[in-house]
């Protein structure tokens, strides 16, 4: 599911239910135009607001409008925002935007891969591989890899700095476990995976397919 999707689930929830935007910005306590724009994923709302907006365009549990975390970062100078990304509960969502910033949502930092475990048994990585350690040499730097980007991630399989996970599933599994510390539900998982399918665009002609994990 992209943004498309997403909007025009808006506009015919907008339909079903008879609703003017003027309605809609009446409930809120917007502007018309403001409230036009957001829902069509052009411009952003509080929490407060999206949870009025969860309200007035229900949609089933898969992932759109369970919740109400809007991710800031995606509204930038040149990145319009995703009308679906009001999924994701709070203390997940807060967690991941600490580190999955930028119009790309991620690829601006370093960060420790296992904050509550170590990755390699759930991954299957090399039990040799120590991040950036490996080349620096410092004891601070042991599993600590560059932040992957989150745009095309449901196109981008495998995961991980080394494609040791095939499935998008598992990579948010392990990532619930080792950076979070806990196990996230089926469902947590999907609205999750939800979220990242919003972020999915057209993947340039140059990209290059990546190759199967040795």
């Amino acid at each position: 599911m992209n943004r498309n999707d997403v909007t025009e689930m808006i506009i015919a929830a907008k339909i079903s239910k008879g609703l003017k935007w003027e309605d809609v910005a009446k409930k809120i306590g917007l502007a018309k135009e403001w409230v036009t724009a957001g829902c069509l994923g052009q411009m952003t709302f509080d929490k407060k607001q999206s949870v009025v907006i969860g309200k007035i365009f229900p949609q089933k549990r898969d992932g759109l409008f369970v919740t109400t975390k809007l991710m800031p970062e995606l509204i930038t100078a040149d990145v319009t925002a995703d009308a679906g990304a009001y999924i994701l509960r709070d203390d997940v969502a807060n967690f991941c935007t600490n580190c999955h910033t930028g119009a790309a949502i991620g690829g601006t930092m370093l960060q420790k891969f296992g904050v509550h475990a170590d990755f390699r048994p759930l991954t299957g990585s090399d039990t040799t591989d120590q991040g950036r350690k490996q080349v620096t040499g410092a004891t601070a730097d042991k599993d600590m890899f560059k932040v992957p980007g989150l745009r095309n991630i449901t196109k981008t399989a495998p995961y991980f700095h080394d494609g040791r996970v095939a499935e998008l599933d598992k990579a948010i599994k392990v990532m619930g476990q080792v950076q979070l510390g806990k196990e996230l539900t089926g469902q947590e998982i999907s609205d999750i995976k939800a979220f990242l399918e919003v972020l999915t665009g057209t993947i340039p002609g140059t990209a290059v397919k990546g190759a199967a994990a040795p």
